[in-house]
């Protein structure tokens, strides 16, 4: 009978342990209804995928994701990611303006070509090499800031480093905006008598970005 009891005694103290470790342990679920969030993608990134010619640099997740910021004037550029090859140096950045302003997408308006010579940005390597911009497009616009790209040729010089260090220089940025009587000592404003309701918004600034890229093997833009 004591035989008995003790094991029944020591049966309820080891059921007593184990709901107490059950409770205070949480063990996962075999399976879950929950669906993981998707990562939210940098405008500059947007702005690469909505091109068919760069849109493989993100979904393969090619380039280097550099977060680089400057800022002027309530207006700020971020580098989100950078990408080169044996025929390309891709950039993709977004522009971000003062929140309480009525922007508009697209590219900044200039009015001569020697202007737009003046405001082009440029784009060297460590040992001084030149690489020409070729083609700068945007992407979506979201509330005060919007994604866009700069493409830079790189095939007409003969690199053979495989690692680039790079430093590109943006005299200004622009952003659109719709019309306005706001005037701003550090900006400057651009209008086109075809689209008499959005003007451009002109900030100096010489930003400064200083960074290392690898040459990926070409990707075909085509």
């Amino acid at each position: 009978m004591r035989y008995s009891r003790a094991i029944s005694l020591l049966l309820a103290g080891l059921i007593a342990l184990g709901a107490l470790w059950v409770h205070q342990v949480q063990l996962p679920p075999l399976f879950s209804n929950s669906v993981s969030q998707p990562t939210k993608l940098a405008l500059g990134d947007d702005a690469l995928l909505s091109l068919p010619g760069t849109r493989k640099i993100v979904s393969a997740n090619l380039g280097r994701k550099v977060r680089l910021t400057h800022q002027a004037c309530e207006f700020t550029m971020t580098l989100d990611r950078v990408y080169a090859d044996a025929q390309h140096i891709v950039i993709g950045y977004t522009l971000r303006g003062p929140g309480n302003r009525p922007f508009s997408p697209g590219l900044g308006m200039v009015s001569s070509s020697s202007t737009y010579r003046s405001m082009m940005s440029t784009l060297h390597d460590a040992q001084g090499h030149y690489f020409p911009l070729v083609e700068q497009y945007s992407g979506s616009l979201k509330q005060n800031a919007e994604g866009q790209v700069m493409i830079f040729d790189i095939y007409r010089v003969k690199i053979t480093a495989h690692l680039l260090k790079l430093h590109l220089r943006v005299p200004v940025i622009q952003m659109n905006e719709r019309n306005s009587s706001l005037k701003v000592a550090c900006e400057t404003y651009s209008y086109s008598r075809f689209n008499p309701s959005v003007r451009t918004v002109t900030v100096k600034g010489s930003f400064l970005f200083n960074f290392e890229i690898k040459v990926n093997k070409y990707l075909s833009r085509t």
